[in-house]
C-alpha cells in the first residue's frame, strides 16, 4: 500500500503498512508487575556488610532518561501502531540499542532498521529519525538529577564507600563524566566505565572487570545498582551483588529498590546511622 506522506509530527495522525508492531505481536499490552516494595528484609544489612564498592548505571538512577522514548511511542501510537511502553522498548534495549552502544553503528542506523522492522516505510522514517534527533538533544540537556541522587552519593563517599559509574552508552566516558559533572556530581567518583570506549556492552564478562579494575576492589566486594535484567544478572555471574532499581524484570531473588534514598537500608545499622545523618 502506497501511504502518504505523513503530518503525525505535527498532529495529524495515519496508518502504516502494518498496523500491529510485528517485533511484539498483535494486540496492547498489559503493563508489566512492579514490585512496588523494598524486597530485603530490615536485618538483611549484615548480609551485605561486605560491600566496599557501587557501581551505578546512571540512566534511570540518576536521571530519567525515558522521556525521548515516551515521546516516540507517542508519536507512533497516533500513526496507529499498537503496543507498549515496556514490550516495545525491550526489543530495542536488547536487540538494537547495544550496536550503538558499542561504537558499532550510529543511532540513526540503528533506530532506522528497528522502524522499518517495526512495518514502516522509508519516507515515514526519514522523518521520525529527523526529528527523533532533535528531542533526544532537548531532553539529554534538560536531565535532572532524581530526588535523594546527590545527597545519597555524596553520604555513601563520606563514608567510606568506593563508587563509580558502569554505563553502556553511546558517550565516551569523558563525556558521560562531564555531564555528571555539569549536574552537580563532580569529585564523588572514582570513574566512569563506558561501552563505547570497551568496544563491548554488558553482560560481556570484560565489562564488570574493567569496573571492578577501576575501584581497585574484588567483585565479591562490588554491587552493581541498575534497571537492567540483563546486566543485573550478568552481574550476578561475575560474583557480584546485583542491586534491582525500580526494575519489573529482575529476578525475585535479588535484593530491589524503588528509590535511591532506599540504599541506606542495604547496609548494617550503624553504617546507616551515619549515612542519614
Amino acid at each position: 500500500m502506497d501511504v502518504p506522506p505523513s503530518d503525525a509530527l505535527s498532529g495529524d495522525p495515519w496508518t502504516p503498512t502494518k498496523q500491529v508492531c510485528p517485533l511484539v505481536g498483535r494486540g496492547v499490552f498489559p503493563l508489566p508487575v512492579t514490585g512496588g516494595q523494598l524486597r530485603v528484609d530490615p536485618a538483611s544489612g549484615a548480609s551485605l556488610a561486605h560491600i566496599r564498592g557501587i557501581l551505578f548505571e546512571p540512566a534511570n538512577i540518576f536521571y530519567d532518561d525515558t522521556l525521548w522514548r515516551r515521546w516516540l511511542l507517542k508519536v507512533l501510537s497516533k500513526m496507529g501502531l499498537h503496543t507498549h511502553y515496556h514490550v516495545f522498548f525491550s526489543v530495542w534495549q536488547n536487540d538494537y540499542v547495544p550496536q550503538v552502544h558499542r561504537g558499532e553503528k550510529s543511532f540513526a542506523t540503528v533506530l532506522r532498521e528497528f522502524l522499518t522492522a517495526s512495518g514502516f516505510v522509508s519516507r515515514q522514517i526519514d522523518e521520525l529519525i529527523a526529528a527523533t534527533k532533535a528531542q533526544r538533544l532537548q531532553f539529554e540537556a534538560e536531565h535532572r538529577l532524581l530526588p535523594g541522587v546527590a545527597r545519597g552519593l555524596a553520604a555513601l563517599k563520606r563514608n567510606g564507600v568506593k563508587v563509580a559509574v558502569s554505563t553502556d552508552s553511546a558517550f565516551t566516558a569523558a563525556e558521560i563524566a562531564a555531564k555528571l559533572n555539569r549536574m552537580g556530581l563532580e569529585g564523588l567518583f572514582s570513574g566512569v566505565v563506558s561501552s563505547r570506549d570497551l568496544g563491548m556492552s554488558k553482560p560481556r564478562a570484560e565489562c564488570y572487570q574493567a569496573a571492578a579494575e577501576l575501584l581497585g576492589l574484588p567483585s565479591a566486594e562490588i554491587a552493581l545498582v541498575s534497571y537492567h535484567p540483563v546486566h543485573l544478572e550478568g552481574a550476578r555471574i561475575q560474583g557480584m551483588t546485583p542491586i534491582a532499581h525500580h526494575c519489573s524484570g529482575a529476578d525475585e531473588t535479588m535484593v530491589a529498590i524503588e528509590r535511591f534514598d532506599e540504599l541506606l537500608v542495604l547496609f548494617p545499622t550503624e553504617f546507616a546511622k551515619r549515612l542519614a545523618g
